[in-house]
């Protein structure tokens, strides 16, 4: 026989709290008075009655009862916030201590503008939760503590920039953030004497920068004042042509490309390939001389500049000779011989028709 449809409930699926009282005090035989008396409904009714007594009761006063730190560990540790954040080191700020933020497993960058030491940064913690070997480069340095620092904790981080300032800083640890990059800028006006080497070399690299922004005119200026020089009366000879020869030795490729003459002088451009495969070259001077009619003469080189101030393997550079062009026949033959700095990789090129 089919069992009559029953209406569909909206009544929350437990009694409410005075009724899961009486029922609990029921089912355990409290001699209490409560405000719910249970239907008779047989046996059936009854043994039901005692299961949701038995079981949902209890869950549901341990759920009521539960202490309010469950609910925060059932939520989870909170999350930090992870910044990036300016730095900036002046002279107002120099006597105090920078703090950087690190945390549990959080990769802290700190990122220098100026260049430092890597081989001078130095990390001193207490609590041992850095690793041995601090992680560093020319421009940053990276912190990833294992875990976070104990508030009784001492740490600290020292870097050492190229030009020899030493900066501390402060290690610590926040419950609410870490800092994932820090930027950092020094602008210490007075953190070296006028003859410290640091102000030394700053000042030759001005001098560097302002030579570097006028060598284009200058080099036109000193060809204005070669020519205003010149006996307007006399022939000159304006050339350039093309010269093939080609030679190995020490381990470079040695190739002489072209040959100007311009107002009394000879210019002669090379190039010069490094075939080593792991010793750089560096060009020292060149000589000179031109052989003919049984004789031997030595030439002064008026200049010899290389394109690169070290060559390295497997890298080509430009060479230019510059010397007074010599008075020669049609059987007049050059010897051109570039010198290594401090080296014995030395090449000659004999038989050169200029």
């Amino acid at each position: 026989m089919d069992e009559p449809h029953m209406p569909f409930r909206t009544n929350p699926p437990f009694p409410p709290p005075s009724t899961l009282w009486g029922l609990w005090a029921a089912a355990v035989g409290c001699p209490q008075t409560h405000s719910v008396s249970l239907a008779r409904t047989g046996r059936r009714g009854s043994t039901a009655s005692h299961f949701l007594a038995r079981v949902l009761v209890p869950l549901a006063l341990l759920g009521a009862l539960a202490p309010p730190w469950t609910a925060a560990f059932a939520a989870g540790p909170a999350r930090r916030e992870l910044k990036r954040r300016p730095l900036v080191l002046t002279d107002a700020t120099s006597t105090a201590v920078p703090e950087i933020h690190v945390a549990a497993g959080v990769p802290t960058t700190l990122a220098f503008r100026s260049p430092i030491k890597p081989d001078a940064v130095l990390v001193a913690d207490t609590a041992g939760v850095f690793p041995e070997r601090t992680r560093a480069t020319a421009t940053s340095v990276l912190l990833t503590p294992r875990a976070d620092l104990p508030a009784n904790a001492v740490a600290t981080l020292t870097v050492t920039l190229a030009d020899g300032a030493i900066l501390p800083f402060m290690l610590t640890s926040l419950p609410g953030e870490a800092d994932l990059q820090v930027d950092v800028a020094v602008a210490l006006q007075q953190r070296a004497s006028p003859e410290s080497p640091a102000t030394l070399v700053s000042q030759l690299q001005q001098k560097l920068d302002e030579c570097s922004s006028t060598s284009g005119n200058a080099g036109v200026q000193k060809i204005a004042s070669l020519i205003g020089v010149q006996d307007a009366e006399k022939p000159q000879a304006l050339q350039r042509y093309d010269v093939h020869k080609l030679v190995r030795q020490s381990q470079l490729l040695v190739e002489v490309k072209q040959a100007y003459r311009l107002f009394g002088f000879t210019y002669v451009v090379l190039t010069v390939q490094n075939r080593s495969s792991s010793k750089a070259w560096v060009f020292d001077r060149a000589e000179v001389s031109v052989q003919g009619g049984g004789a031997t003469e030595d030439l002064k080189v008026s200049a010899s500049v290389a394109e690169m101030a070290t060559l390295q393997p497997d890298e080509t550079e430009r060479v230019v000779i510059a010397f007074p062009t010599p008075s020669q026949g049609t059987d007049h033959r050059f010897v051109l011989s570039l010198r290594e700095k401090d080296g014995a990789r030395h090449v000659r090129l004999d038989d050169v028709a200029l």
